[in-house]
């Protein structure tokens, strides 16, 4: 079984969020603004023991 990671809303319910939405969820607030500087991506890698190789992908890279 994955394990999962609780997040309250404010005065809502604790929900339950699968480890992959927890990482996407974070990501996203990471990438919010555009493209973070390194520290920021850095620090999500080691959270979840990866690293990211390269800057974000575009359309236009294709």
């Amino acid at each position: 079984m994955a394990s999962s990671f609780w997040r309250s809303r404010g005065d809502e319910a604790p929900i339950r969020i699968p480890d992959a939405a927890v990482f996407f969820t974070e990501l996203a607030e990471v990438m919010r603004g555009g493209v973070p500087d390194g520290a920021a991506p850095t620090a999500i890698g080691i959270r979840w023991g990866m690293e990211f190789l390269g800057p974000p992908l575009a359309a236009s890279d294709g």
